[in-house]
């Protein structure tokens, strides 16, 4: 397929309807697929890589909302998502980063994170199905301590918050935090 090699944003979808197949994204700084707004987002047969060296880390205390997730292989927020046979390496605060915009329906099959910072996925508000999905080595960027204990939404393999997940195949490995 074709490369898309040191952007800002690799890819980026605003308020339309979006379709990447084939792609190959190296070295975004803040995110390899940037999707916002009413619409849909479909993925397939992509490769997102991010050297954790050069993109984005925003720390756990702040990344969010107010910095719109930066650091995110994969930026979902969005009514519909589809993510098929792709694979999501090495960003310091998540691989594949969904968030429902209005309706919130997200399909992952055949999808892997690996060597990502913080999260592997991170989900809220979505209706959101799995099928062979799987995390291999989140990394610990700052030293959680013994907080760790206390902040259940960071450090994790798959955070998912106020939505529903049906996750079937696939699994997690090599965690320096929670699983799911």
């Amino acid at each position: 397929g074709d490369t898309l090699d040191g952007a800002i944003y690799g890819i980026v979808a605003r308020f339309s309807d979006a379709t990447i197949v084939g792609l190959n994204i190296t070295d975004s700084q803040y995110y390899g697929v940037y999707g916002l707004g009413q619409g849909t987002l479909s993925i397939q047969d992509t490769v997102v890589v991010g050297d954790p060296d050069t993109t984005a880390s925003v720390a756990d205390d702040s990344w969010g909302a107010r910095n719109n997730y930066a650091g995110s292989g994969i930026f979902a927020w969005v009514d519909d998502v589809s993510i098929i046979d792709t694979s999501v390496t090495g960003y310091n605060n998540s691989g594949i980063t969904i968030k429902e915009y209005d309706a919130g329906v997200a399909w992952l099959e055949r999808v892997s994170t690996e060597d990502t910072g913080r999260h592997g996925i991170w989900l809220s508000g979505s209706d959101t199905t799995f099928v062979d999905v799987t995390i291999w080595g989140v990394r610990e960027v700052e030293d959680q301590g013994e907080e760790i204990c206390y902040t259940v939404d960071r450090y994790a393999a798959v955070v998912s918050g106020e939505n529903s997940l049906d996750w079937t195949g696939g699994g997690i490995y090599d965690s320096a935090g929670y699983g799911l």
